[in-house]
């Protein structure tokens, strides 16, 4: 299964690069998600991730693993976990000094249970608002972000 969504920012490309690789406080703009950084480094190919999103019993455990790592421009993950598989890919499109596009595509298989066509239309009616609510939420936290973040120098 297959889901994208896609936001124009008001901010530099290495700027939104910044915020998007910031495991720890990308809850702050994923929807009940929680992010940490697992085993040693926090950024690079070979960096493992593991993301729990939910609420109470109702969770999902993602693990990951950076597979492709070329910033500011792209992100690639691979789910690795006993729910997800597939791919995670972050992709930032500088359009001009001061704003960028950011694409978050998931390239995802969910258990067995996609195989069956009423689960997986419900996952893709509940996947792609997902991710577009987390970029808008991306986008307000950006513009309300000071240059000073932390890679902006």
């Amino acid at each position: 299964m297959r889901l994208s969504a896609a936001r124009e920012l008001a901010a530099p490309a290495e700027r939104a690069w910044s915020l998007l690789v910031d495991w720890p406080r990308q809850g702050d703009w994923m929807p009940a998600t929680t992010v940490r950084v697992a085993g040693t480094g926090s950024s690079g190919a070979g960096t493992r991730l593991r993301a729990v999103t939910g609420v109470g019993p109702l969770r999902i455990v993602d693990t990951m693993e950076i597979t492709d790592w070329d910033p500011p421009a792209r992100c690639v993950t691979r789910h690795t976990g006993r729910v997800l598989r597939g791919e995670g890919i972050f992709e930032i499109r500088a359009l001009s000094t001061d704003r960028c596009r950011l694409t978050w595509t998931e390239d995802v298989q969910v258990l067995r249970l996609l195989d069956h066509a009423p689960v997986g239309f419900l996952a893709r009616r509940l996947g792609e608002p997902f991710l577009a609510r987390a970029l808008a939420r991306f986008a307000r936290i950006l513009a309300n972000s000071t240059p000073s973040m932390k890679g902006d120098r």
